[in-house]
C-alpha cells in the first residue's frame, strides 16, 4: 500500500510540474504564434540584421 501511494504522489507531482512549466513558456504553439497575429511578446529582438550577420556564440 505504501508503494502504491508513493507512485500516485509522484505521478500527481510530475503532472503539476509539467502543467505549470507550460504556463510560463512564451513559445509559438501554433502557426503565427499564440494569438495567430504573427507578433512576439519578446523584447530585445533585432529589427534588422547587421551586414556581417549576427554575432556567433561558438566561433
Amino acid at each position: 500500500m505504501k508503494i502504491r501511494g508513493s507512485r500516485i504522489f509522484h505521478l500527481v507531482l510530475s503532472t503539476c510540474v509539467v502543467m505549470t512549466g507550460n504556463n510560463f513558456a512564451d513559445d509559438w504553439p501554433q502557426f503565427l504564434g499564440s494569438k495567430r497575429n504573427s507578433t512576439s511578446a519578446e523584447t530585445g529582438l533585432l529589427r534588422s540584421w547587421p551586414e556581417d550577420g549576427p554575432a556567433g556564440i561558438c566561433e
